[in-house]
């Protein structure tokens, strides 16, 4: 392996990490706001069957329905998830069960906001894990490009290239997992689940 030859690779990696991760951003940030909307959606949904006086929200009083409006309007999700949770409480203390309110406020909370709510946060958490380990590979590959003559002179100069180009591959292949998992379907985007959910419901 010749000094040109370790420029090439030191330089080459930044500049392909730094077009990778400009995408990457590009794709979790639209699919984190898609995501979102489907949670927000649920609150607009809720508000306007409670401003309608639908029987099943009566339970909603006006503060909490002055909240959640507050709460849609900034785009709140922690907060339209305290007035679903509130409803869902006071659906079980009811004493109305899934297999009773198929598509109710159990269902709404637990079987569609919940999991969505998680899967939101791991899209948000493996995308900045993802980013920094990028981050760190470039500025690994450009410390290394820096030290390029130091580097070459070494007995175990070959250890410098196989590290950064393993962490390269890394760094590609967890970005090609986070957007292969960002694809996956959530209950408000695919029927079919939902209404396996539903079903599954009537079973017990």
């Amino acid at each position: 392996m010749t000094i040109t030859t370790l420029h090439y690779l030191f330089s080459s990696i930044p500049q392909i990490l730094g077009a990778t991760t400009a995408i990457l951003i590009a794709v979790m940030f639209f699919r984190i706001e898609k995501v979102s909307k489907c949670l927000i959606g649920d609150g607009k949904g809720i508000m306007r069957r409670a401003k309608n006086n639908d029987s099943a929200y009566q339970g909603l009083q006006t503060l909490r329905l002055h909240r959640l409006e507050d709460a849609i309007d900034r785009e709140n999700i922690p907060e339209i998830k305290e007035i679903i949770k509130y409803l869902n409480d006071s659906e079980i203390k009811s004493g109305i069960t899934k297999t009773q309110r198929s598509r109710g406020f159990q269902f709404i909370y637990m079987d569609k906001f919940l999991p969505t709510e998680n899967y939101l946060n791991k899209l948000k958490s493996f995308t900045i894990i993802v980013i920094l380990f990028k981050v760190l590979t470039i500025i690994l590959s450009i410390v290394y490009l820096c030290l390029t003559n130091f580097i070459f002179n070494l007995k175990f100069m070959k250890l410098f290239p196989a590290s950064v180009v393993l962490c390269f591959i890394l760094a590609l292949s967890l970005s090609f997992g986070l957007i292969m998992y960002s694809l996956k379907s959530t209950i408000y985007e695919d029927p079919e689940l939902r209404d396996e959910v539903i079903a599954e419901k009537h079973k017990y």
